[in-house]
């Protein structure tokens, strides 16, 4: 048997105590001391002991509790498991593992709050977790604080640079920013990592589209497809791509799935597979699809009817596209030619940035012009 030298030994007990694997942790730490007396690694290891120590005493619930939790999880009764933990946690407060439970579940209960919450108890009582990290890095991304989503994968990485699963994350936060190429760049990472992920295959695809390289793109959407074959979204996107670069070879591969892709399963963003079809009734299906999932919030109750009836009818527009883009183009002469005796228009805009001369004239031909790119 090779023997091990002490830096070894430390990696290994490093990692089981991650992994509150504390006797082989306690054993390993151990050894150190034995064999190494006196050397930095042995004082290394003498603190590490003692962290060890006083980790041990730090009392989890029983493993049927725990369990019980697991099952609830399974089975999506992600309340029940939030309420569980919760009230386990009174009993047992310095539990990593049940504030990391509480974190995920309240996460996915869209309790983001709560699961920030969570997830910093839980690498505060064991700092060198790095799914909490990674887990208070996608809550934070959730929320919109993406400096400090990309802080906390920053941490879960430098604890475990082979976590594919947070350099994904980090790359979507990183494209969030606009940092394409670094985003392409931790994809790349993770795909090392991982060679057979999916999801950051599919991710660096869009990547790639979003710098201009509509071939890599294709080439990226077509790895994550051999690996999962029902990547609607994935295919969808190469068949996109490949209509820009006039490459109508994926004609075929449309034809064979075009009565379900967007309709049944997963949603795609229905405009990625118009080029391929006039269908009216698939086309407003996938439309359909992707509302119901994308837009999930509670509809509104309708305003109460006024007493009496208004001068002029009040209409309003919202779009993307108040900028120097073919739709504002295309209804421009709307705004100037309704009848300003019989209607107020209102116009609102979002995510068009300064909207150049266009926007200027639609802002003149309208009556009120509202920017909510910030709402």
């Amino acid at each position: 048997m090779v023997e091990q030298t002490a830096d070894q030994l430390l990696e290994r007990a490093s990692s089981h105590e991650a992994k509150q694997e504390l006797e082989e942790a306690s054993a390993l730490y151990e050894t150190v001391l034995q064999t190494a007396p006196g050397s930095p690694q042995a004082q290394l290891a003498f603190k590490a002991l003692s962290r060890s120590r006083e980790r041990a005493e730090v009392v989890d619930p029983p493993k049927e509790m725990l369990k019980e939790i697991v099952v609830l999880y399974n089975q999506r009764q992600l309340a029940a498991v939030a309420e569980k933990a919760s009230a386990l946690v009174e009993e047992f407060p310095s539990s990593f593992v049940l504030w990391n439970i509480i974190g995920v579940a309240s996460a996915q209960l869209g309790k983001l709050d709560r699961a920030i919450e969570g997830f910093h108890r839980a690498s505060d009582l064991n700092p060198e977790f790095p799914d909490a990290y990674s887990n208070l890095g996608n809550a934070y991304k959730a929320q919109g604080k993406l400096s400090a989503a990309v802080a906390s994968f920053a941490r879960a990485l430098a604890l475990k640079p082979d976590f594919a699963e947070a350099r994904n994350n980090l790359g979507i936060v990183l494209q969030d920013q606009g940092k394409l190429a670094e985003a392409a760049e931790s994809y790349k990472r993770a795909l090392e990592i991982k060679a057979d992920y999916a999801e950051a295959h599919n991710n660096l695809g869009s990547t790639l589209q979003e710098l201009g390289d509509l071939g890599a793109a294709v080439e990226s959407y077509t790895r994550a497809l051999e690996i999962t074959p029902d990547n609607s979204v994935a295919r969808s996107q190469k068949l996109h791509q490949m209509a820009k670069m006039c490459d109508w070879s994926g004609v075929s591969e449309f034809e064979s799935v075009k009565s379900s892709i967007g309709i049944e399963g997963n949603k795609i963003p229905p405009f990625t597979v118009h080029s391929y079809e006039d269908h009216p009734q698939r086309q407003q299906s996938r439309a359909a699809l992707w509302a119901k999932e994308s837009y999930k919030q509670s509809p509104r109750p309708l305003p109460p009817r006024p007493g009496s009836r208004l001068e002029k009818l009040r209409v309003g527009f919202f779009s993307a596209d108040f900028r120097d883009h073919p739709v504002l183009q295309l209804i421009a002469g709307l705004f100037r030619n309704y009848d300003r005796t019989q209607f107020t228009i209102s116009a609102y805009g979002y995510g068009a940035g300064e909207g150049g001369k266009p926007r200027a004239q639609l802002i003149c031909d309208v009556d009120r012009f509202h920017d909510i790119d910030s709402m």
